[in-house]
């Protein structure tokens, strides 16, 4: 007769981490139903400390990766690469604790995100563009929407830069994934002085209404990325033959 292998300890690891994850979203349910809170996906798991896909797939709830992509993510013509087409505008919110509303619109397509804290997303996306001013850049940013994953592919072509924005349904299953696996959401190519002067521009917006400690406040597991932003300001004014204003640092 044969004899039962011990358990791999891994496999033990594993599935002693699922059930106290389990646990606590069954304690965060206790916990919104006795203060008479909304037990919708969201507050449960930011209560219970989970990624909102860990609910989605032992729930029973409607599963967004398995709906069609929001209107918000919307396609333009310049969606198959087109030329550089000079206007950007790019804009940063903090929208909620730990919730951040991003929104890039170009000539002729325009796509919004709403970022969570599980990454320092807007800090990332600074240091990508920094990459820009390396030769042959390629750069990747990845957004955790809770459950979809958003990856920028910054590409540098001469003076402009590619950028291609992919979702993909679970940031939990798509790390490592091919870009041409996520479905491309929003695509353009322009010049790298014009983009890195609008994202330049939205995080200093976003320190002067919020400063450090205020920004800290909402989006909790992260500062603001000072440093970051300061070397993209810097290699800004010192690489590009920027036309436009630019605002000092805030202190």
């Amino acid at each position: 007769m044969s004899q039962l292998s011990p358990t791999n300890p891994l496999t033990q690891a594993r599935a002693d981490d699922s059930a106290l994850r389990r646990r606590r979203v069954l304690k965060a349910l206790d916990d919104l139903v006795g203060d008479g809170q909304p037990t919708s996906v969201s507050p449960v798991a930011r209560v219970a400390g989970v990624n909102r896909s860990l609910i989605y797939r032992h729930s029973g709830a409607d599963d967004p990766a398995q709906q069609q992509p929001s209107p918000r993510y919307r396609l333009g013509e310049n969606s198959q690469g087109g030329g550089m087409t000079g206007r950007i505008e790019f804009d940063w919110q903090l929208s909620g604790t730990g919730w951040a509303t991003c929104r890039i619109v170009d000539a002729t397509a325009e796509a919004t995100y709403e970022v969570s804290y599980c990454t320092d997303a807007l800090a990332d996306l600074l240091h990508g563009l920094a990459g820009m001013y390396r030769p042959d850049p390629v750069e990747r940013v990845s957004f955790d929407l809770e459950p979809a994953e958003i990856r920028w592919v910054l590409r540098g072509i001469g003076a402009g830069v590619d950028v291609s924005i992919h979702r993909f349904p679970d940031m939990s299953t798509s790390f490592g994934v091919p870009d041409a696996d996520g479905a491309v959401s929003w695509r353009s190519t322009q010049p790298r002085s014009r983009l890195v002067h609008a994202v330049i521009g939205a995080a200093q917006k976003v320190l002067q209404e919020h400063g450090e400690a205020g920004y800290k406040a909402r989006w909790v597991r992260f500062p603001f990325p000072v440093a970051a932003l300061q070397d993209l300001l810097r290699l800004h004014l010192s690489n590009d033959e920027c036309d436009q204003p630019h605002e000092p640092l805030a202190p």
